[in-house]
């Protein structure tokens, strides 16, 4: 009975400081009897330490946990696919100058291929027509573009640029098909009652790369996510 006072007379004085039952007998508040004494006594909760609230927060208020900064691996693949959809090609118009301000009968021509650079498949011709010597556009044309395969096979084709394809009302925007790798000459007739003119280039479609499937990204990005997601977990583990 004696050591039972004494351990609640000892937490009872201690409660303010929240220490436990091993710094009351270091301070000599609190005695344990011998050892054949102590039998039937549960010891276990003489060594509950008391609660003493956190700084700046008022006793038997809640606290509120702290917000856990998302994984690295969140992070990782975050960035990945930022990095994937920032490299791959976007169809518009636009893109590469291939003629610049060429004189074509009463016409100025610029002409913008996309995407950069030329793959099979589809690519963008934009066409920009001016009034030759002046800056006026000439938004009333006819215009088109001719694909043919130089030294390789693949049939070429005649394309119609017209406004309506354009994302910039100003130019003319044709969808020309490109079915093989290699070298291909492109044509550009353009045609109004001012008159008639036409320019030529030059340039090489490759084989499409994996950054210009949209599809295929986003098959690939599962594997990715869950191949960091395992690497990450078995690092904690390792650690832990």
């Amino acid at each position: 009975m004696r050591f039972i006072q004494s351990v609640a007379g000892g937490l009872a004085g201690s409660q303010a400081e929240g220490v436990g039952v091993d710094a009351l007998v270091l301070r000599g508040v609190l005695t344990l009897p011998p050892k054949g004494e102590r039998t039937g006594f549960p010891l276990a909760a003489c060594k509950r330490r008391v609660s003493r609230p956190r700084p700046g927060t008022e006793e038997g208020s809640a606290v509120t946990a702290p917000l856990r900064a998302p994984g690295s691996w969140t992070v990782t693949v975050a960035a990945i696919l930022t990095a994937l959809f920032l490299a791959a090609p976007v169809s518009a118009n636009g893109g590469t100058i291939r003629v610049g301000s060429q004189p074509a009968g009463p016409f100025e021509v610029t002409v913008f291929t996309s995407p950069t650079p030329l793959e099979v498949g589809k690519a963008d011709v934009s066409v920009a027509v001016q009034r030759a010597g002046t800056n006026d556009m000439v938004l009333n044309a006819q215009v088109s573009v001719v694909a043919e395969p130089m030294g390789q096979q693949g049939a070429g084709g005649t394309f119609v640029a017209t406004h309506e394809q354009a994302t910039n009302k100003l130019l003319y925007a044709a969808n020309v098909r490109l079915p093989s790798a290699g070298l291909w000459r492109f044509t550009v007739d353009v045609r109004s009652d001012l008159g008639a003119g036409s320019v030529a280039f030059e340039a090489e479609a490759s084989e499409p790369s994996l950054l210009s499937n949209p599809a295929l990204l986003l098959l690939a990005v599962p594997p990715a996510a869950l191949g960091l997601w395992w690497l990450s977990r078995t690092r904690r583990r390792a650690k832990s």
